[in-house]
């Protein structure tokens, strides 16, 4: 009863915490649509996918050793020098990367911004991976939400002032930095510097060094993926076709995508748990607590994927430039998805505890490589759809592989995740069926309604 009023707390305090935030930087995206030329907010919108992927660079599956380890008792300064060690070089390597593949589509000056930015983000702080694994998501919540609020406000005014896409990422920096200081000064005043006599053997040598980056470079390989599978179809548009297309697609999956930190909050906040009765092997406690986390997201995800689509063209109408409006039906196309990959992000996060993180970065670059082939071997007579439509069933391919994996491995049952993954294809039917009525609902029945794109 403790376990479940601690995850009720931690769940509604996180998704309270990431709402706010999150809707926060919603509203500066809608703003640069508004304020910047077509250019540079497909800049902006390229960019910003850059960004997240390099988060997951910059903590390559260290996020989630600290917080499993945490949970089992590791202190704050066992691992911290093996974190830095292993965040500076994987974002180096990412950085050399956006250097060599992003040449064309941005510039130098960018490309470093970028880097740096995915650096100090909030998801690869260390001290907020230490709340997280001691199920204190409270703490984590109110660090991440002044700071969201706080940098969305100061991107607004510059962004107001200069319609410059530099010194706008400038700006995300120098928010992030001031973030990180006043983080340092809470450690210091609060004394977690000291040495913690309830730590684990951790003493940094380079056998133990090598052997933890061993450990987590699968995990860091299967989160990388995953990521850059979310963002594929921007990085793909780009590549492919005009700036207008990566503007419609990247602000319709901006919207798809916001209510995703709920499956997040969900996967995170059980995750401890769900570690240590795998750890156990308490198998039916691991299912228990999974079958927790599917239901609460299914339930969820399903509402909002059938209000994403009725809701979409009132939205693009009120609230975007006429020139992006024609995205309402990308994203009426994506929303069904958003149920699956919500869905397949808490089997992500069963994996890891399984301690199945290669197969799971396989399951996410057969997703990929899926994604890829449906949107260029079809001749797509509107390529940004093609990309909707591929992303829908990359992320569905993504689900049945890591259903799969787990299911194989037997520590916890998969029964429930392949009843609510049926569900699917009738929420499928049911999204697609009311496309055209939700257009005649907001007034704008026309040539424009959801159609199968080929």
């Amino acid at each position: 009863m403790l376990a479940l009023s601690r995850f009720r707390i931690n769940f509604l305090v996180d998704s309270g915490a990431t709402i706010v935030g999150l809707g926060a930087r919603l509203l500066v995206i809608l703003f640069l649509a508004r304020v910047l030329g077509t250019s540079d907010y497909a800049g902006f919108i390229l960019a910003n996918a850059a960004i997240a992927v390099g988060e997951m660079f910059s903590d390559f599956g260290t996020r989630i050793w600290a917080i499993r380890n945490h949970a089992l008792g590791m202190g704050l300064r066992d691992g911290l020098r093996f974190i830095m060690v292993a965040k500076v070089g994987y974002t180096t390597l990412f950085g050399a990367a956006l250097f060599v593949l992003m040449t064309g589509q941005l510039s130098v000056e960018l490309r470093l911004l970028i880097a740096l930015v995915a650096f100090v983000q909030p998801s690869t702080d260390p001290l907020l991976w230490l709340f997280q694994g001691r199920e204190q998501l409270y703490l984590e919540a109110l660090f991440t939400l002044v700071w969201r609020i706080a940098v969305s406000a100061a991107m607004y005014v510059v962004a107001d002032m200069t319609h410059n896409l530099s010194l706008i990422l400038t700006t995300w920096l120098l928010a992030s930095l001031v973030r990180v200081a006043a983080e340092l000064l809470w450690i210091w005043w609060r004394g977690f510097g000291r040495s913690d006599p309830a730590a684990s053997s951790w003493h940094g040598s380079s056998p133990r060094l090598l052997r933890t980056s061993a450990e987590v470079f699968p995990v860091g390989c299967a989160f990388v993926l995953m990521c850059l599978y979310q963002r594929v179809g921007i990085f793909a548009l780009s590549h492919v076709t005009d700036v207008l297309s990566v503007a419609l697609y990247g602000t319709a999956f901006s919207l798809v995508t916001v209510p995703g930190f709920v499956a997040m909050s969900v996967s995170s906040s059980l995750f401890p748990r769900l570690s240590r009765h795998v750890h156990s092997s308490d198998v039916r406690a691991a299912t228990n607590t999974a079958n927790q986390g599917l239901m609460v997201i299914a339930f969820i995800f399903a509402i909002i994927s059938i209000g994403g689509v009725i809701a979409a063209p009132l939205v693009f109408g009120l609230l975007l430039p006429p020139r992006l409006y024609a995205g309402y039906i990308v994203t009426q196309i994506l929303f069904p998805g958003l149920y699956i990959s919500s869905l397949s992000v808490f089997l992500k996060y069963c994996m890891n505890a399984l301690s199945l993180n290669v197969h799971d970065a396989g399951a996410s670059a057969l997703g990929i490589v899926l994604f890829l082939l449906v949107l260029t071997v079809p001749n797509w007579r509107v390529p940004v759809q093609g990309a909707a439509l591929a992303w829908n069933i990359g992320e569905s391919s993504i689900f049945v592989l890591r259903g799969a994996m787990i299911a194989r491995d037997g520590r916890i049952s998969m029964r429930r995740a392949v009843e609510l993954g049926t569900l699917y294809f009738v929420l499928i039917a049911v999204a697609y069926g009311i496309a055209p009525i939700a257009d005649s609902l907001n007034g704008r029945m026309s040539a424009h309604h959801l159609r199968l794109p080929w």
